[in-house]
């Protein structure tokens, strides 16, 4: 029993983690042409994962999790926002 609730607590824990991929089809970056980050991006992407969740520990704590059958909080859906594929976005 104490076994099955770790791995519930581990599911919920790594569930409530944002995770940042590639970028592909975006606009050219000029001067070179290139429409996706695959192959370069992973230290921009780990970069942003890393901050998006530190942004998440310090407004939600680090004990919250993001439960399926609930909407999230503003706060969560707020930073969401913050690294959307849009040059308007913060961190974008």
């Amino acid at each position: 029993r104490e076994q099955e609730m770790a791995q519930r607590g581990f599911r919920l824990d790594m569930q409530s983690r944002l995770w940042f991929t590639y970028r592909t089809g975006f606009k050219p970056i000029a001067p070179s042409k290139l429409t996706s980050d695959t192959g370069w991006g992973c230290m921009l992407r780990s970069g942003q994962m890393m901050l998006a969740q530190a942004l998440l520990h310090h407004y939600l704590r680090r004990d919250w999790r993001l439960v399926r059958d609930r909407p999230p909080p503003r706060r969560y859906v707020e930073v969401l926002r913050w690294f959307e594929d849009d040059p308007g976005a913060m961190f974008s």
